[in-house]
Order: structure tokens, then sequence, then C-alpha cells
């Protein structure tokens, strides 16, 4: 088979022929025939293979990613040695040889330490370590709770895995006999994270949820009844006296929050509703009159699931005891239309009196004069009654028995008037 000049190429790099060579001596150990030369001869590939390493990573002819495929590799070939044993194998060799002890070059190197600090109450910090030669490490804590910087072999094998990285190795000693017991190191490397320390807040998704749940209820309105919440999308509040405002309860009063409203601060933040609960029980904004956070009811036949917190984590706008229905809603609405049409045209009323008192004046005046008239009308009847038309006795009787019982009245009460007398003023003389 011809070999293509690429394919050439590539075989003819240093690591490659290496790792040619090393798995040549792998093959060779797997067919020796006694187990005590197979341990033996696996060995020594083992030695020569961490020699290679360390020549390849001073001359910077080896990548992480190259020690680790070597790493792998081997394992599948020697019987006695795993991919993590060999790579444990190559970083304690290559750091016995005359290398610069690690804890001389943390204090040549670096530059500083960012401290991340997370506003998610019980999360740890991450410590960013920048060097001078472009080595830039994270560290956090781990499984057990420890930070992996307070253990000097961890954090050297982070220093290499970076310097391997960046296709450059050196080989790094232990620290100096004073730092090397745990005790130690953990006070050396405390006192050098203070001096090159610059905290950096970040804002985790924990405390962006409880910003928007905060938020949510210091908008919405509060109501003593969980229909009227389920109704109105508001939030429901636990009060004895319906006379209360917000800013006469207590902070352990207790709010009742829609489990759509967690659903979507969750969503919105990419955390779980878990999480969400975890970060409130920390900021101790639940309630501890029951077990967990989430509760649910029935309202017309339907379920209706919320969250329980208490007034330490928001106030809501208001307090609602007895809501409108949508008809007093309607009526208020419109009464309120009308008295701003009212006030709309407040100057014209004015103008025209329209609180009525000019119109009842007039009322009385025309009365006056229709009382007048009718005390005219009355004075013409004097005149009438005495015309200059005579009537015989005859016909006056004949007139008399004809007319009828109001005529007689009249005529009664003309004579009457015209026996005492009227002055033109019409008050009677006497």
């Amino acid at each position: 088979m011809t070999e293509e000049p690429g394919e050439r190429a590539a075989a003819d790099t240093p690591y490659t022929t290496e790792l040619d060579t090393l798995i040549s001596k792998a093959h060779t150990a797997g067919e020796a025939e006694t187990m005590l030369q197979r341990v033996r001869m696996e060995n020594q590939v083992v030695a020569d293979a961490c020699e290679a390493v360390r020549e390849l990573s001073e001359a910077g002819d080896l990548s992480e990613t190259q020690m680790n495929g070597l790493a792998e590799n081997l394992s599948r070939l020697l019987e006695q040695y795993t991919k993590t044993d060999l790579k444990t194998e190559f970083r304690e060799y290559f750091g016995e040889r005359s290398g610069e002890p690690f804890d001389e070059i943390i204090e040549t190197r670096l530059e500083t330490v960012k401290i991340i600090a997370n506003t998610d109450a019980k999360q740890g910090s991450v410590f960013r370590w920048h060097f001078s030669d472009g080595v830039k490490l994270e560290t956090e804590t781990s499984d057990e709770g420890s930070r992996l910087h307070y253990s000097w072999n961890h954090f050297r094998d982070l220093y290499f895995d970076a310097l391997l990285a960046e296709n450059r190795g050196e080989a790094i000693a232990d620290p100096t006999p004073e730092r090397r017991g745990g005790e130690e190191w953990r006070d050396w490397i405390s006192e050098v994270i203070l001096d090159h320390s610059e905290t950096v807040e970040h804002v985790g998704p924990r405390t962006e949820a409880v910003r928007q749940l905060r938020d949510y209820i210091s908008r919405s309105v509060g109501y003593t009844d969980l229909a009227k919440v389920s109704e109105r999308a508001g939030i429901g509040i636990d009060v004895d006296d319906a006379t209360q405002t917000v800013a006469d309860l207590d902070a352990d009063t207790q709010l009742f929050v829609p489990r759509e409203q967690i659903t979507r601060v969750c969503e919105q933040t990419g955390i779980s509703s878990r999480a969400l609960q975890i970060e409130l029980d920390a900021r101790e904004v639940t309630s501890d009159a029951i077990a967990g956070v989430s509760q649910t009811t029935y309202l017309d036949g339907c379920r209706f699931p919320y969250w329980v917190v208490t007034l330490r984590l928001a106030t809501p706008q208001e307090l609602v005891a007895h809501p409108e229905s949508p008809a007093e809603q309607l009526c208020r609405e419109q009464q309120e239309r009308r008295e701003e049409e009212a006030t709309d045209v407040g100057v014209v009323a004015d103008e025209d009196d329209s609180d009525g008192c000019e119109g009842a004046l007039d009322g009385e005046g025309d009365s006056d004069e229709a009382e007048g008239a009718a005390e005219d009308g009355d004075g013409s009847a004097g005149p009438s009654a005495t015309s200059d038309r005579t009537d015989s006795p005859e016909e006056a009787d004949s007139g008399a028995s004809e007319s009828d019982g109001g005529d007689q009245a009249d005529t009664e009460s003309v004579g009457m008037q015209s026996s005492l007398g009227t002055n033109p003023d019409g008050e009677t003389d006497e």
C-alpha cells in the first residue's frame, strides 16, 4: 500500500516516532515467556515513556491531548498499568526531574487571583489564577467540599496540564520542604490569595429568579380570597382582619403565589423549582408554619396549586379584602365618567345656574304675576255684575233660578266685596 505524502509527513513528527517505538516495546513485553519477565519489560516501557514525555514537553512537541493519547494506547497493551496510572507516572516523573519548585513558580509568575463570588446562597466562589507565562487556571469547590488549590499535588497537576495545553512542557518539582505539609501549604497559599485577590460579583441564576419573583409580588394586588386570586391574576394574603392594609401586616404574613408564576420565573432563569425553593429557604423567606412551599386547593372543582412565601420576600401593591364585582365596577366607571363630564362643563353650568336656585326664584315671580292677574280678573267681576243693562224683576228672578249654585256664589262674593269696599292696592278698608 502506497503512503500519501501527507500521511508520511504526519508520521515523521517527534511524537509519532516516539509513539511507534513505545508501542513496539509494549508488544514485545506482552510476548514475554514468564510473568516476571513481562513485569520487568512493562516497567521499562513506562520508564521510557516518562522520559519521552519529558523530552517532548520541554521541546514543545507534546500537547495534553497527545499525552493522554499515549497513555491510552499503552494502557491497552500493558497488563499492569491503566490509563490513569500512566498519566500519574508521567506527571510524577516530570516533577522529580531538576525542575523549579512549584511554590517558587507561583511566587514569581502569579499576577492576579480573581475571586468570582456567586450571589446565590450557599454557592462557592470560583478562583481564576492568571500567571505571567500565559497559564490561566480555575479552581473551585470539589465534591469533598475542599478547594483544589489547597492541595499542592492537585494544583500542580492543573498547572502542568495547562502548560501542555499551550504546547509547552516544563519540569515542575515539588514545593520546597517547608511548604510540603498540608497545613503549611494551606497557610501559605491563603496568604498568596490575599496578596493577589480581586473579587468580582457574579449574579447567579437563583438570585435572578428571586429578583423576578419579588418584582412580580410587589406589582400585584393581594386578595384574601383565593378565588379572586385565580380570577384576577393576583396573589393571596393570609389575614384575619379584612380591614387591614399591607402596612399593618407583619413580616411573617403568608403570601400565596400561583404555581404558574413560579414556573414562569424558573423557565426564564433556567433553574429548577427545587433550586428556587432552596434559595428561598436560604434567604429565610418561606413560612415555618408549613413543610416545604407547595400547597394545593380546589376552586369550583378545579385544582389550584400555589407556593407559600412570607412578606419578608416582598410587599404587594395593595390589599383588597372585598373586590368589586364586574357589575359594580361597571357602575363605578360610569359614575366616574359622568363626574368627569360634569367637571368639563362646569363653567357653563355656573352661568346657567345649574343648581336650580335662580329657576326657583323665577318661578316665584311668575306665580306673583299670575296671582295679580287673577285678582284683576276678580276685580272685573264687579263691573260686569253691575252692567248698564237693566233687567226686569221677572227676568232677574228667572235668571237667578236658571243660574247654578256656583254663579250664585260668585255673585254673593262680588256683592260682599262691594259692600266692604276695595282700595286700588288690593287692601280691604275696615
